[in-house]
């Protein structure tokens, strides 16, 4: 029997356009302003207003990640 992964320590961004979380050993970043620009182009869209800035031609704003190496670290 398969078992789904525990997903851990979910968080979202500022504006919310992100979210984040743990799972397993992996972390994974969701692009939900992405993610409604694919669903728009499918009629899908949720109705919520638009995230704030980096509209749809925008550059995108590169990724920063930093990481807390905890009881790791030397």
């Amino acid at each position: 029997m398969h078992t789904a992964p525990v997903i851990r320590a979910p968080i979202f961004n500022a504006d919310g356009s992100q979210l984040a979380v743990a799972c397993q050993q992996i972390i994974q970043i969701w692009d939900l302003r992405w993610i409604r620009e694919q669903l728009s182009h499918l009629g899908l869209d949720w109705d919520l207003p638009p995230y704030p800035g980096n509209n749809e031609g925008s550059p995108r704003v590169p990724l920063a990640v930093k990481v807390d190496m905890g009881h790791l670290a030397k």
